[in-house]
């Protein structure tokens, strides 16, 4: 995972990711959710590509 996101975001750390948005702003609020939700379907993918869920369980 931590490869996954060094590769995509050029950094794991979210200061750095985010450091274009004003902290409390909508837009920020936005790229990190887009951000978790594109980890959580990648981790969800390993995890079936990896047989540890099988696609139906996975509801995917």
């Amino acid at each position: 995972m931590h490869d996954y996101i060094k590769e995509n975001y050029k950094s794991t750390c979210c200061r750095v990711i985010t450091r274009n948005y004003e902290f409390a702003s909508e837009e920020r609020r936005q790229h990190c959710i887009t951000i978790t939700g594109l980890v959580a379907a990648w981790v969800a993918d390993k995890l079936i590509e990896d047989g540890v869920v099988s696609a139906s369980e996975s509801n995917i």
